[in-house]
């Protein structure tokens, strides 16, 4: 699903290009392939080529433009009407100097969001993925961690992405410059609540955040945001208006172990023909009825099923001795396999 079958040079191939340059064709200007625009704006040249450094130089505007997350001067910057809800939460002890906790204190462990050293990893890689896409957008660093909307009851995750949106909007006014911006779908509500006033175009990546689809109802919601010009969202539901939600694929992890799976791979004549059932989490009732059926005696000699988890690499591999492998319906409509 999703369009993952297009190889290497599909859209699974240079994650800075692809859809993000459809996402730039949305908002009349070109993307190219210069990393002076995943710089955060209080980074100098040598901040953003030394991670330790980062935070050296910030300046008041910086933090300005980053709606309060800078510290000038080992003061807080004074945002003024940019102030949002997570600039008063008190800043956990761990928490990195001059770094606001995006999940504004609900869990014990803070989220001061991403940093140069994630960043400088995931520019380097070349499969799109959702772990990535977040670095080939815009204004990066605003956001939560990946994944941490999983420690946030209902109520955390309406104010953390209204803090978000608030963060995002401040930061568009600063700039005044369309944007391609990425966020996890179970903060889209609290986001459209934070970016209401918004009047810069922009595009939005609404990356997965679990297997859940982007109804009709969020997609109405969506498509009201002031300044939004298309939506591309992993596991989209059957789009309202399919010239401005598009899909994309969810990609694939693990980009070194799968080009180990492809150096070792025969050659397709010399791989085995008996369709392969693969690990996977019996995370809907289907699988176990494909697992039930097809490990019965007749399909011995057609099938090979393999149960019980093996870490990623041998994954990979596993699948590079097959011609062709089952992918069960899960819980979402896109999958790695």
């Amino acid at each position: 699903g999703g369009g993952s079958r297009q190889g290497q040079s599909g859209p699974l191939a240079g994650c800075g290009s692809g859809f993000l340059c459809a996402a730039a064709t949305c908002l009349g200007w070109p993307r190219h392939g210069s990393t002076s625009r995943h710089r955060a704006p209080w980074q100098s040249d040598a901040a953003a080529r030394s991670p330790d450094n980062a935070s050296a130089g910030a300046s008041a505007d910086g933090a300005l433009a980053c709606g309060g997350r800078c510290v000038a001067g080992g003061g807080s910057a004074d945002t003024g009407t940019l102030q949002t809800e997570a600039a008063s939460v008190a800043i956990a002890a761990h928490c990195p100097a001059g770094r606001e906790d995006f999940l504004l204190g609900y869990c014990h462990t803070p989220d001061p969001g991403y940093d140069d050293i994630w960043l400088e990893k995931a520019l380097a890689l070349r499969l799109f993925t959702t772990n990535t896409c977040p670095a080939h957008c815009d204004a990066w660093w605003l956001g939560p961690t990946l994944r941490r909307y999983r420690e946030l009851p209902k109520e955390g995750r309406q104010k953390a992405g209204a803090a978000l949106g608030r963060r995002v909007a401040a930061f568009l006014e600063r700039t005044g410059a369309p944007a391609v911006l990425c966020v996890e779908k179970p903060y889209l509500p609290g986001f459209i609540e934070g970016l209401e006033r918004n009047v810069v175009p922009f595009v939005l990546i609404a990356l997965s955040g679990g297997d859940a689809p982007m109804t009709l109802d969020l997609q109405d919601r969506v498509s009201r945001l002031p300044g939004l010009r298309a939506c591309f969202v992993n596991n989209l539901h059957v789009p309202r208006d399919p010239s401005f939600f598009r899909p994309i694929p969810i990609g694939v992890d693990g980009e070194a172990t799968l080009d180990d799976a492809r150096r070792s791979a025969r050659p397709w004549e010399q791989r085995d023909q008996r369709l392969l059932v693969p690990p996977m989490r019996l995370n809907n009732r289907w699988r176990k009825q494909y697992l039930d059926v097809l490990s019965r005696p007749e399909y011995r000699g057609l099938v090979r099923v393999v149960q019980g988890g093996v870490p990623r690499g041998e994954f990979h591999a596993l699948l590079s001795e097959h011609r062709c492998v089952l992918s069960a319906p899960g819980r979402g409509y896109d999958c790695g396999r």
